[in-house]
């Protein structure tokens, strides 16, 4: 009792109290029995001390059977999270020793010291291990994660790496409107938070954000449209006014992933250095490196396999995310050298535009993509080349991001003119009209249809199907024309062919158009005669992959499509004119912008077409020279 009463009076730090804890593990690990009888740890329970002061708590308390004690608080970093306490072994739960600091760390310390990892733990005295999973030897008890000095052998108490709270500076006061001039809503607080990082983090990714009405928080990249605005309380407690933004800026966006609406899923990252990805695959998405350090910002290059990942669009950005550009999966794919390639849009330029790449055989740091037309602010290179590396350098490294945006195919295509339209061909917006060389016949069947105006060209058989007029529109809808079968088909140059209306004339109008024997990429169909409408964004068929330029209208209209249509117009009879009695021997159909080839002079001697009738979508004759 005397020896306890001593033990109760030593300062927790002194070299006395940890020597005699060394002795008590000794004695409790290998179950030493005291000179009464009792084992170390039965000994030493919490009722050995006697009870708890009036104002402690359970916290406070060590159950040396690790029940609960002060290591579940983990106090010994404050401003970390504290997870547990895990076993450790020779081959480290956590794998990478960073440092022994014989000193507990501050949280701002377990954020740089394992920067690009998820957790970090401590061990002994105060050696710091980081790593992206923990707990593979099991829970342990009985930690003392709050020692100033020591926290024991072969354990690990582990922290989430603590996060940096999104730095942010207020720019003023702006008027807002029904349509949003920051346009992304990310929740409403309800009152003036502690602090605004909490706004911040919820616009992780934008530029700006801003507060208004009862705290609604609001996020974009851009902002001030609808102009300045004075009088804003923007430091009410509770409320800073209608229609009007209190417009911060995030200091740092290290995370792209709200760029042009968000859904982004980070794949591949590069650091801020003078090297580019070490990737070879050429942005196929096969290889997988250093997956244990992916994160955002990480201070080493990664990259996850994305091969087998549904996505349709590119986000290449810097990584502080002030230079990106959004570009179709099918614009990177492919072979091609100094070749335009289709951007969305950038942070520059807000439309579809054109820039020259980079991605051929046998270079294996291909591809070469840059915001402009390369070598102009390269955003992605390979193989660790060392070239063009200015934004890696400046702008905090290089990212890869992937998505799958899912935009519905408009209702007004299939509804234009009463409706009853089939789908039948489509190619996305880009670099390329369709890959069909049938000449229109629908002989060719190619890739998946799939009803996402983004999704690569494809074509089914339309050959066997009945129809009797085309629509040919835009991926939007807003560039269309109905044409009848037999305008289309046929071999003609520069020749007049029969719209029957369109989306710049609701009534017939004719058209001069090319389809020519020997000529694969015909036919070359447009709303108005070929050559007034080449340079107006007005061309709506091409084939056998020719290359789309700025000019054309699936750049910037959602791709082209082809649809076709049965629809019977019933003919009077024409028989029973005057009486009755005809007989119908020869025939040419509407729209084609010809008379009969016939060239006997309706002597009746020329046969051709094979026999018919008022609908057939061809021209025939039968002899009737001997006919009474």
């Amino acid at each position: 009792l005397d020896f306890r009463d001593r033990f109760l009076r030593l300062p927790c730090g002194s070299r006395a109290m940890r020597f005699l804890w060394i002795i008590y593990g000794l004695c409790a690990g290998t179950g030493a029995v005291l000179a009464d009888g009792a084992s170390a740890e039965s000994a030493w329970n919490v009722s050995t001390f006697g009870a708890p002061a009036a104002n402690a708590t359970e916290s406070s308390l060590v159950a040396l059977d690790g029940s609960y004690s002060v290591a579940e608080q983990g106090l010994a970093v404050p401003g970390a999270k504290f997870i547990g306490c895990y076993r450790d072994r020779g081959t480290r739960d956590l794998p990478r020793h960073v440092i022994t600091l014989r000193r507990p760390p501050t949280a701002a310390e377990l954020r740089r010291l394992c920067k690009g990892y998820k957790y970090a733990g401590t061990q002994w005295d105060f050696q710091i291990f980081c790593g992206n999973s923990f707990g593979k030897y099991g829970k342990l008890g009985g930690c003392n994660c709050n020692s100033r000095s020591n926290v024991g052998p072969w354990r690990n108490c582990v922290y989430e790496v603590p996060r940096a709270e999104p730095k942010f500076e207020f720019v003023g006061c702006f008027r807002d409107a029904g349509n949003r001039d920051l346009k992304h809503h990310r929740g409403t607080l309800g009152r003036r938070p502690s602090s605004l990082a909490v706004a911040a983090a919820r616009c992780k990714g934008f530029k700006y954000f801003g507060t208004q009405w009862n705290y609604q928080i609001f996020c974009d990249n851009s902002f001030g449209r609808y102009g300045r605005l004075g009088g804003c309380n923007c430091n009410s407690p509770s409320n800073v006014g209608p229609w009007r933004n209190c417009v911060y800026k995030v200091a740092s966006a290290s995370d792209c992933s709200g760029i042009d609406g968000g859904g982004w899923k980070l794949v591949r990252h590069v650091p801020k250095g003078r090297r580019w990805h070490p990737a070879t695959d050429r942005l196929r998405g096969t290889q997988s490196y250093n997956t244990n350090r992916a994160t955002v910002g990480s201070p080493v290059a990664w990259s996850k396999k994305f091969s087998n990942t549904k996505f349709n669009e590119f986000l290449f950005a810097t990584g502080d995310c002030r230079k990106w550009i959004v570009t179709p999966k099918a614009s990177v794919m492919g072979w091609y050298a100094n070749e335009h390639r289709l951007v969305l849009r950038s942070h520059a330029v807000k439309s579809p535009y054109g820039a020259r790449w980079y991605r051929r055989h046998r270079h294996r740091e291909d591809p070469w993509i840059s915001i402009g037309n390369y070598p102009h602010h390269v955003v992605y290179g390979g193989v660790g080349s060392t070239g063009n590396t200015a934004l890696v350098w400046a702008h905090g490294g290089a990212d890869v991001y992937v998505r799958y945006k899912q935009v519905r195919r408009s209702a007004q295509c299939s509804k234009i003119d009463g409706g009853g339209w089939q789908i039948v061909r489509h190619v996305p917006p880009g670099f390329r009209w369709h890959p069909a060389s049938d000449h229109l016949r629908g002989t060719q069947s190619y890739g998946k249809k799939d009803p996402s105006p983004s999704a690569p060209a494809w074509s089914i058989r339309f050959d066997r199907i009945r129809f009797t007029e085309f629509l040919f529109a835009t991926g939007d809808c807003k560039k269309w024309m109905i044409v009848p079968r037999t305008s289309v088909l046929g071999w003609y140059s520069n020749g007049q062919r029969r719209i029957l209306k369109s989306s710049v004339k609701g009534s017939p109008y004719f058209a001069r158009w090319y389809r020519r024997k020997g000529v694969r990429h015909d036919p070359h169909l447009t709303l108005r005669d070929y050559r007034y409408s080449v340079n107006r964004k007005e061309q709506l068929y091409l084939g056998n992959n020719v290359g789309a330029n700025r000019h054309q209208p699936q750049w910037s209209h959602g791709g082209a499509d082809v649809y076709i249509r049965n629809k019977v117009v019933k003919l009077p009879d024409c028989t029973k004119m005057d009486g009755g009695g005809w007989k119908l021997v020869r025939h040419v159909p509407a729209n084609t912008g010809r008379w009969h080839p016939a060239a006997d002079q309706l002597r009746g001697t020329a046969s051709y077409g094979g026999r018919g009738t008022k609908q057939s979508e061809h021209p025939w004759s039968i002899r009737y020279a001997g006919t009474r």
